[in-house]
């Protein structure tokens, strides 16, 4: 990653996305992992197994390189 410019670091105007828009793609975030979980014992991706992790999060063949 590259360094961030001091200026920009301590500047007055903001840019990039607006607290709401952040708060509206983690609570869309949430609503997939409480679907994703619905029948399990799991409440949190963090708490995946290997086999889990393997069957929700496939990997296409583009992505594998």
């Amino acid at each position: 990653m590259p360094l961030v410019d001091f200026k920009e670091l301590t500047s007055d105007v903001i840019t990039g996305e607006s607290s709401e828009a952040i708060r509206a793609r983690v609570s869309a975030a949430h609503d997939i992992q409480v679907q994703r979980f619905k029948s399990a014992k799991l409440t949190t991706n963090s708490a995946m197994g290997a086999k889990q992790v393997r069957e929700c999060c496939k990997i296409d063949s583009e992505s594998r390189g």
